[in-house]
């Protein structure tokens, strides 16, 4: 039943986000990231003290001595980042090639060009950093289209919902 109800409700969702400019989608979706983060109580103090102490066990220089401050302002900045993550997903049918090069950037692109002219063709290992599925689509837009494996989801309706999202923008 929760499946059902969370199809419908990503698929309302979806409606008012493709009539709406893509701007005004990640807005939305930062603000009900916010939104999440006050109404979560035990989550976010969970990923509060998580991140309190993973900059505890940094050796970086920049991670240490982070004020209770700043990890409060990283955990909320994390479920805004969620929260815009979401919307771009089901905005996903809107993403361009000028959206791709407006807000996307790649480090080092020359290497993955280097490393695609090996005529038996490469493997690119990425880590859940930043928006996952936007990379995928910015490789396509790229010239190096990708194939992907992902565990499906455990509410199937929106694990078929999420493939005909990448679907429709070339990802296999």
């Amino acid at each position: 039943m929760l499946d059902l109800i969370a199809s419908f409700l990503v698929r309302v969702i979806n409606l008012v986000f493709y009539v709406l400019p893509i701007e005004v989608n990640l807005a939305i979706g930062r603000s009900l990231g916010g939104c999440i983060y006050l109404l979560s109580g035990k989550r976010s103090a969970i990923t509060y003290s998580n991140l309190k102490a993973a900059y505890a066990l940094s050796k970086s220089a920049e991670n240490e001595n982070k004020t209770p401050q700043e990890i409060k302002r990283i955990t909320k900045s994390a479920y805004r980042n969620v929260g815009q993550t979401f919307a771009e997903l089901i905005s996903m049918t809107k993403v361009s090639s000028a959206y791709i090069n407006k807000f996307v950037s790649i480090k080092n692109f020359e290497r993955i060009q280097s490393a695609a002219k090996n005529p038996k063709g490469m493997i690119l290992v990425s880590a859940h950093f930043g928006n996952w599925e936007i990379s995928t689509i910015t490789s396509g837009f790229k010239g190096f289209p990708m194939y992907i494996l992902a565990r499906d989801q455990k509410m199937k309706r929106l694990n078929e919902l999420l493939n005909v999202l990448r679907e429709s923008k070339g990802i296999k």
